[in-house]
């Protein structure tokens, strides 16, 4: 079953930075009149993160108070000041007794509720609810049709009427083998949509699917090795054609000119840092260059690596300052013969003109190309 997990945090944790782990966030925006302090920093992450691809869904809640209209035209004020409502934002009503009158307080909740479906453009799916079951049941006794829910229920699953998720903990041990908390904030409110992927808790919210984002996605593949986000969402290339975020250990691009999967999708592609990217990159001026973008994912060779590119394949030996890269007819019959596991080895040179033609050198040899003859072997590399 799909476990899918989320924080749930205010002020009394540090703000949210890249080491947060999960598809989704909760942040809270204010209780009645009083503004979260951390909230126009939190929004901010949410906003870039679910741009980039990083989140699926993000909640702003508002603590409800029985000054109904103050606390939404806050809630309302605070999102329209940081950007405005994000189409992949879901707004909730964290409804407690702490601090509220006793009784039944359905009337003034309600009216905060309609006035946010009113602020999230008439969806009222995009308005969910959070409450423990004695709250629900007692201060929120009467509650708009096909309401959504966050059910808070501390080492048990309350199972509300309408729930999506649950809150199994406040950080202080409930989880029973679910994490307490999560990077940066250590323990917290953690909740579980249990058996929901993100997407699938995002359709059950009103928000519709998230085109995929394939420089995250390819991320994802590379997972084991790739390492830590560095880029804070994506930068536009030097070219304006396309996009790249750097990672502890490569930086993955995507542009509209790179293959498509099998899918349909333009796939983005990591290159590895230690040797071929500083080679793509100063030897032959990134995107700009001969190269041009990637086109297929790097393979780890002995002694080296090697890379395809739009103009030409790109290999590196390990400790090497340079790399080379074979293309055109010279790079056809190195391909043919084996690439670097023919009796050529690596690419010495990039191709230069030679006697009218020409010409490329590898470890034991070299390749020629005329008109008149093609492409043929030379069997003692040349010195340069």
């Amino acid at each position: 079953m799909t476990d899918t997990l989320f924080a749930d945090v205010s002020y009394f944790q540090v703000p949210v930075d890249d080491s947060y782990p999960y598809p989704i966030l909760s942040i809270r925006s204010n209780d009645g009149t009083f503004r979260d302090p951390n909230f126009a920093q939190n929004y901010a992450w949410v906003r870039r993160s679910l741009d980039s691809g990083r989140l699926r869904v993000g909640i702003v809640y508002c603590y409800t108070r029985t000054n109904w209209l103050e606390t939404a035209n806050t809630m309302r004020d605070m999102i329209t000041a940081s950007g405005g409502l994000h189409p992949r934002v879901v707004l909730m009503l964290d409804v407690e007794s702490g601090g509220n009158p006793p009784g039944d307080g359905s009337d003034w909740i309600n009216r905060t509720y309609w006035n946010l479906v009113e602020f999230a453009g008439g969806n009222a799916r995009r308005v969910i609810g959070y409450a423990n079951a004695a709250d629900f049941y007692g201060l929120w006794r009467t509650r708009p049709p096909g309401l959504r829910v966050i059910g808070a229920g501390y080492g048990r699953d309350p199972r509300l009427p309408g729930q999506i998720a649950h809150q199994y903990t406040d950080g202080s041990g409930y989880g029973g083998g679910l994490p307490e908390g999560a990077p940066p904030f250590g323990n917290c409110d953690m909740n579980s949509a249990d058996g929901l992927s993100a997407d699938q808790f995002a359709a059950a919210c009103g928000i519709a699917p998230a085109i995929v984002n394939e420089i995250d996605a390819a991320a994802r593949v590379a997972a084991n090795w790739i390492g830590r986000r560095i880029t804070i969402g994506e930068r536009t290339t030097p070219d304006g054609r396309g996009r790249f975020a750097e990672f502890e250990h490569a930086h993955i691009y995507w542009s509209p000119t790179m293959p498509r999967s099998a899918d349909g999708r333009i796939r983005a592609i990591p290159i590895p840092h230690g040797g071929l990217f500083e080679s793509w990159a100063g030897d032959y001026d990134y995107e700009r260059g001969p190269l041009g973008y990637p086109v297929w994912p790097h393979l780890v060779l002995a002694g080296g690596g090697v890379q395809a590119f739009a103009g030409g394949v790109l290999f590196r030996r390990n400790g090497s300052p340079h790399g080379y890269y074979v293309h055109g007819l010279i790079g056809d019959h190195y391909a043919a013969i084996g690439w670097q596991d023919s009796g050529l080895g690596y690419p010495t040179s990039n191709e230069y003109p030679w006697g009218g033609g020409r010409r490329q050198d590898f470890d034991h040899g070299s390749l020629l190309w005329t008109a008149a003859t093609g492409v043929t072997s030379i069997d003692t590399p040349t010195t340069r």
